[in-house]
């Protein structure tokens, strides 16, 4: 069972993972508690780090948005807060294996 803190935690990702900004950081002052408190108890009620949850949620995002060939890489990393292309493709294959664009080839 996820404390509210949690909840609230992983609600906050569902609506600003777009934004670049993001970090335990914003969201601990959202809730109005300490860094360290959300760091370890998001930690120990899911197995994920923040950044690591929140990483995992804005690949599944951006895998959505890739399965349309229409979109490109770049406007599928800045749609999922990524500012910085390269950094978005190299994350994008260390958690599916693969480049954007190859998965997007095999989604046609």
């Amino acid at each position: 069972d996820k404390s509210r803190y949690v909840l609230e935690a992983m609600d906050y990702i569902s609506k600003h993972y777009n934004e670049p900004d993001i970090s335990v950081g914003t969201v601990a002052e959202s809730l109005n508690i300490s860094e360290g408190y959300l760091s370890h108890t998001f930690k120990k009620e899911t197995d994920y780090t923040f950044t690591s949850y929140l990483t995992l949620y804005r690949m599944k995002k951006a895998m959505t948005l890739l399965k349309d060939c229409r979109v490109k890489v770049y406007e599928v990393a800045e749609q999922v807060g990524y500012s910085d292309t390269a950094y978005f493709s190299a994350q994008f294959k260390k958690v599916t294996g693969i480049s954007p664009s190859e998965y997007q080839d095999r989604s046609r």
